[in-house]
Formats: C-alpha cells, sequence, structure tokens
C-alpha cells in the first residue's frame, strides 16, 4: 500500500514538472514570435539621396528636372528635399498609416544634419492615393497646415487626372514656395501703423493660401501675356502679326514641325507686314524629351534603368538609353551610383 501510494505521488510530481516544462517552452515559443514580428517590420531604402521611385510613376525627363531642382536647393543651403514613391503601404507592414511610416523613415534618415534643421519628406503611396510631407524641426507647426493645403489644392486635383509627374514637379515648387514665405518680411519696426496691426492680425496660413493661389491663379496670365503680348518689327518698326498655325507651317523647318507634333516644344511665328521680316519664338515647358547633341532638336527620347542599387557599402550602376526621332540619333550612358553616404549632405 505504501508503495502504491508513493508511486502516485511521484507520478504527480512529474506531472507537474511536465506541466510547467510545457508552459514554458509555450511562453519562450510565443516571446520568440512576438519578438520575430516586431523585428520583420521592414522599410523602403534610401537607395539615393533625393529621389526613390519604387513604384515607376516619374518618367526619364520628370526624374531629371526633380533631381536638378533638389539639388539647387541643397547647393544654395536652403533646404534639403528627398521624395520617396512606394507601391503600396501594405508592402511595409499591415498596421502601417501613411503618418507613421513617413515618420519612422524621417527619424531613420535625419542623421544628416540637413534633415533634422531644414528637411522635408515628400511621401506617395501610389495604390493608397495617400500622400504625406513630413518636415525637419526647423519649421513650426503652423507649416502643417500649409503642407496639408499644397497637397489638396496642387497635388491631388492633378493625381485624379493621373497627371503624376506633373503633379509632383508642382507639388515640390509650391512646397518649396510655401516654406520660402515669411510673412513677417511684411511688417515695418515702426511705427506701428493701423496697417500694420491689420497685417499682424491675419493668421498665417492665409498668407500661405494667398501665396499658392496667387501663384496658380496669376502666373498663366503672365504667361498668356507674355506669348501674346504685340510685337514691334526691329527694322521698321510697324506692327507685327502673329500667324495662324497653318500659315506658320510655311516658315518653320522639318525639325520644328516635329517638335511640335511630339509637343515638346510650341513656336509662334510673327510677320512684318511692311519689310515682311519674320520672328519665330520658342516656347518649351516641362516635356519629357531633351535636346539632341547631333541635330540640337528638342527630340531626344530618354530611357532610364537602374542596373544594380547601390548600398551602404558599394557603388551602383545605373543606364541611360537616348534615341533621337529627327536624326536617329542614339546613345547609351552607363553611370555610377555613389555609396549612399547621408552625413555628406550636412
Amino acid at each position: 500500500m505504501q508503495e502504491a501510494y508513493s508511486f502516485f505521488r511521484s507520478l504527480k510530481n512529474y506531472s507537474c514538472a511536465l506541466q510547467s516544462r510545457v508552459l514554458s517552452i509555450l511562453a519562450v515559443s510565443l516571446l520568440l514570435l512576438v519578438s520575430s514580428s516586431v523585428y520583420s517590420q521592414t522599410y523602403p531604402l534610401m537607395k539615393d539621396k533625393y529621389i526613390n521611385d519604387y513604384a515607376g510613376i516619374l518618367t526619364p525627363g520628370s526624374r531629371k528636372r526633380i533631381r536638378k531642382y533638389l539639388l539647387t536647393q541643397v547647393k544654395q543651403n536652403r533646404r534639403f528635399m528627398t521624395l520617396m514613391i512606394i507601391n503600396s503601404l501594405s508592402d511595409y507592414g499591415k498596421s502601417l498609416t501613411i503618418e507613421s511610416l513617413a515618420t519612422e523613415l524621417f527619424s531613420r534618415w535625419e542623421a544628416s544634419n540637413a534633415l533634422k534643421n531644414k528637411g522635408v519628406l515628400i511621401l506617395i503611396s501610389k495604390q493608397d492615393g495617400k500622400i504625406r510631407i513630413e518636415l525637419g524641426k526647423g519649421y513650426s507647426r503652423q507649416r502643417e497646415a500649409s503642407m496639408r493645403r499644397v497637397i489638396d489644392t496642387v497635388m491631388v486635383p492633378r493625381f485624379k487626372l493621373e497627371r503624376f509627374n506633373e503633379g509632383i514637379e508642382s507639388g515640390i515648387r509650391s512646397i518649396d514656395a510655401t516654406l520660402d514665405f515669411s510673412p513677417e518680411l511684411l511688417l515695418s519696426a515702426e511705427p506701428r501703423s493701423l496697417v500694420r496691426q491689420f497685417i499682424e492680425g491675419i493668421p498665417r496660413w492665409a498668407y500661405a493660401i494667398l501665396g499658392i493661389f496667387g501663384s496658380i491663379l496669376i502666373w498663366p496670365h503672365v504667361k498668356h501675356y507674355l506669348r501674346y503680348r504685340p510685337r514691334t518689327c526691329k527694322k521698321c518698326q510697324s506692327k507685327m502679326e502673329r500667324l495662324d498655325d497653318k500659315r506658320e507651317d510655311m516658315y518653320l523647318d522639318e525639325g520644328n514641325l516635329l517638335e511640335e507634333k511630339i509637343e515638346s516644344v510650341d513656336y509662334d511665328v510673327w510677320l512684318c507686314r511692311n519689310c515682311l521680316h519674320i520672328l519665330i519664338t520658342r516656347y518649351s515647358d516641362a516635356s519629357e524629351y531633351e535636346v539632341c547633341p547631333e541635330c540640337s532638336y528638342q527630340t531626344l527620347e530618354v530611357e532610364y534603368e537602374i542596373i544594380e542599387s547601390a548600398t551602404d557599402y558599394s557603388e551602383g550602376e545605373e543606364r541611360f538609353d537616348y534615341h533621337c526621332l529627327k536624326c536617329q540619333f542614339t546613345e547609351t550612358q552607363y553611370k555610377v551610383i555613389p555609396v549612399k553616404d547621408l552625413d555628406a549632405i550636412g
């Protein structure tokens, strides 16, 4: 009887020990699972200091113009702006929002002094239709509302029309103009006049709205006037006549007509009826075509491809394929993508 009691008591102790061990294994497994899910969170890499297009939205021409504009900001020591375009937020985690991703990316990149103080991160998620502009610590919180208006009034309307490149380029210029605008400069020190009191009473966000809408509404009219204003002949001082599209083709060569056909350049032809002097004016807005080095017409197509992305430790390589629609000039260039080095920007 005593032996049976000892047996069951040993069996009970063994069962408790086994139960405790199983619970310990389950707890460790759960801990590993949670930690694994936390550390499996991935974020888009900053392969380029200025432009990272993971959704393939930008055309080569737009990419070139944006890079040139952003580089100018850095060279003038004004601010550092970087553009990140992703395909979808779900590619980097189910619980991510556009705000949380922008904050995380900004904190990861603000090792650069430029990002920390005068940095601007423009984050676009194509499939989600979301845009976020994250500002550095050198800007006040009041600027956040201005950035929201740039998104709503400049970028989103163009995105809805699927004019993504135009929306991004216009958005970058509007961000730059809005951040440059300082209402304080309008105020003189003394005397404190009624005009100054009135200006001080206007909220800062109102200045931003006036600046944005003023540039949007007024600039097209200024461009229209500069293009179609009356012209005077430089030879005889007589009034010149602007020819219509059919008649102007008589004075344009084959290359000019091709430029107009692909909409890289638009020409106006002015004729002096008195001395028959001809004036040809050229207008070229944002275009995906570049000027051909052989024939000098703006008929050069450019295709861009990253062959190997740069990393923290190695250089990358990119390829540019050029083809002229006018003279059939072709060329391929390979360029080195430098090793990622954010500290070099500061």
